[in-house]
């Protein structure tokens, strides 16, 4: 389990101490990340776990050991404690020290300079070398851009924007913001253990449906917070007696099925008054 979040990881810079969650509910354990640069694994801890290829108990108690006090554990930092749950994922907390340890670096650092070396031949072999130049470094950081907002996989989020993913409980194609997980949970209700394993599995489904090779890899997503929203509703409608969908006397005002529920007291007269009440509450649950 370990190993697999250390390879899921990429550099972090955590710049304020952060509270640590628990891995089977939203509690916070007390103990607090400090400052310092870590590994970030912008998941959850069920695709931690499926990754691994552990089931879920299993995967579950591992983390938990994971983020606890050892004291015999041989890295003694952070009293024992090597993947801790946070708000948007994981940290990795000895990342840097395994790092440090790599002794791929120089091949990797030689096969990076062949491939430099090999697009820079192939760059000036044109008639007009200073103007392909110019075009092909556009047209790069133009895709560089394109990937960052929609071609970033399950498991991997682009560094490029990684501060926007740590508030995300899951990241694919279409990162699940953390708000809206806690809408889908509101909704679900019952145990919230038993709510967070339900939703996770379901969100990890979709996501995994859209990404590339996936069985609806070809579907236009368009704004992500109406789509998550009309998935969420679309799977999970209840039925009148008499066979007709019911509608919720909590439904926003809109042309569209995207949009869940309200259950705010005044309810919210429109649906940008609601998502921002709902990105308020958030900010102010993660203070």
């Amino acid at each position: 389990m370990f190993i697999t979040a250390l390879l899921m990881a990429e550099p972090f810079e955590v710049t304020d101490p952060t509270p640590q969650i628990a891995v089977n509910s939203l509690d916070l354990t007390g103990w607090m990340v400090p400052p310092g640069w870590y590994g970030f694994v912008p998941a959850a801890g069920i695709g931690i776990i499926h990754r691994a290829g552990l089931d879920e108990d299993r995967g579950r108690a591992a983390l938990e050991l994971l983020g606890s006090p050892e004291v015999s554990s041989r890295s003694p930092e952070h009293d024992g404690r090597r993947l801790v749950r946070v708000d948007g994922g994981y940290l990795v907390l000895n990342f840097i020290k395994y790092r440090e340890k790599d002794s791929t670096t120089a091949e990797r650092s030689r096969r990076w300079r062949e491939r430099q070396k090999a697009k820079n031949s192939e760059t000036t072999a044109t008639r007009d070398s200073d103007t392909a130049t110019r075009d092909t470094t556009l047209k790069q950081k133009q895709k560089q851009k394109e990937e960052v907002h929609t071609t970033h996989n399950a498991h991997e989020a682009p560094l490029g924007s990684r501060r926007e993913h740590a508030a995300h409980a899951m990241c694919g194609r279409v990162c699940l913001p953390g708000f809206i997980l806690r809408e889908f949970l509101n909704a679900k209700g019952g145990e919230e253990e038993a709510a967070r394993a339900y939703v996770d599995t379901w969100a990890m489904g979709l996501i995994r449906a859209i990404a590339p090779g996936g069985p609806r890899e070809a579907e236009v997503i368009g704004d992500p917070l109406k789509w998550w929203r009309y998935q969420w509703e679309a799977g999970h409608k209840t039925a009148k007696p008499d066979g007709k969908q019911a509608k919720c006397s909590g439904r926003l005002p809109s042309t569209s099925d995207a949009y869940g529920w309200c259950e705010h007291e005044p309810r919210c007269g429109t649906v940008a008054g609601h998502d921002l009440k709902l990105a308020r509450e958030a900010r102010e649950v993660s203070a």
